[in-house]
């Protein structure tokens, strides 16, 4: 770390990379937990539960889909807080 003290615009972009950084390791366990999600409906264990766990687990399917689909989505807002375009530039 240098002695000099960031400007503004500078820290806006170290905290944007630090987050989406975060972001994609956060992301890889999404994305196993909606594949487990998708799993348990094939099992015996899934015909047998109640209306009420259905419900729930559909709810918690919805939840990861919110999850995985949320921060791709967001990608151009926050190259674009840093000045950075988001789409190449040919």
């Amino acid at each position: 770390m240098s002695g000099a003290p960031e400007d503004e615009p500078q820290r806006l972009a170290r905290n944007i990379n630090d987050l989406l950084q975060e972001l994609r390791v956060a992301l890889a366990g999404v994305q196993i937990l909606f594949g487990f999600l998708l799993s348990i409906v094939f099992t015996d264990t899934y015909r047998r539960a109640t209306d009420v766990q259905h419900g729930a687990h559909l709810v918690a399917v919805a939840f990861a889909l919110i999850a995985v689909a949320q921060p791709s989505s967001c990608w151009p807002m926050w190259y674009s807080a840093i000045g950075r375009p988001y789409w190449p530039v040919r």
